[in-house]
């Protein structure tokens, strides 16, 4: 049945497309830069960002060859993750590499005529979607999650608009649709 539903519907797999890059981090001071396309770690081929974020986690302090995408032109960097240690749920030790980035943040591509989002003009087409109510959303799923959960009530929407960071403020219209079990259920959505 699984192999079913994959092969209906796909798998979601985020772009191996760098986004927010922390200052001071191993991946700043490599020189990666937000928009990279990375495409191999150590000649393994990276088809989605969850490709690229095994392959550093599971390099904690050795050294990696990246090569990537930067405007078209091929590149080549070499880093070493720092080490994260720590004990998991049940109490095992464990230790991951990290270079200190995300993925590239969901864009907001089209405004759907008549939804909240038109009606406010406070979300345009081009503007990169931050955080709901200050969670990080790293996909569109998880943004329309977020809108969903909150039908009637307000949402802050943190976004980036021409290089400025803005809060936006919107309520989501409350609509009825059928769950995967056929029975009602009232979400949120804004037309985006």
């Amino acid at each position: 049945i699984l192999y079913g539903l994959l092969l209906g519907y796909g798998r979601y797999t985020l772009p191996p497309v760098l986004g927010d890059i922390k200052w001071g981090s191993v991946a700043q001071e490599a020189g990666l830069l937000p928009g990279d396309k990375i495409l191999s770690v150590d000649g393994f081929a990276v088809h989605g960002f969850e490709d690229f974020d095994r392959l550093i986690s599971t390099a904690p302090g050795r050294t990696v060859t990246i090569n990537l995408e930067r405007n078209g032109a091929p590149s080549t960097v070499t880093l070493v993750p720092s080490s994260i240690s720590g004990k998991d749920r049940f109490g095992n030790d464990y230790r991951v590499g990290d270079i200190g980035l995300a993925p590239a943040p969901p864009i907001v591509a089209d405004v759907t005529w008549g939804g909240v989002a038109m009606w406010s003009g406070l979300l345009l087409p081009g503007d990169v979607l931050r955080a709901v109510d200050s969670v990080v959303i790293y996909s569109t799923e998880d943004f329309a999650r977020a809108i969903a959960k909150s039908p009637g009530k307000p949402v802050t929407i943190s976004i980036r608009r021409g290089g400025q960071d803005k809060l936006v403020t919107l309520v989501p219209r409350a609509e009825q649709i059928k769950d995967a079990a056929g029975q009602m259920q009232t979400v949120g959505r804004i037309g985006v």
